[in-house]
């Protein structure tokens, strides 16, 4: 999802801020996922973990 949405707004030609926004916007819910109790299952941490993962992976290649 996060890389997917990431290229979608390379093509449509946002620049940095609105990537590195997005980026901390999700970062916040991914990080929510993995500290509610709602969210506790295996399911549902692995899916936070995956997220992270690719806004770290995005951070470091586009240095935003």
């Amino acid at each position: 999802f996060i890389i997917r949405r990431v290229i979608g707004l390379a093509k449509k030609g946002e620049e940095g801020d609105k990537i590195s926004a997005f980026l901390t916007e999700n970062e916040k819910k991914f990080y929510g996922f993995k500290n509610s109790k709602s969210t506790a299952s295996s399911m549902w941490q692995s899916y936070a973990d995956g997220g992270i993962e690719a806004i770290d992976f995005v951070r470091k290649m586009l240095i935003v």
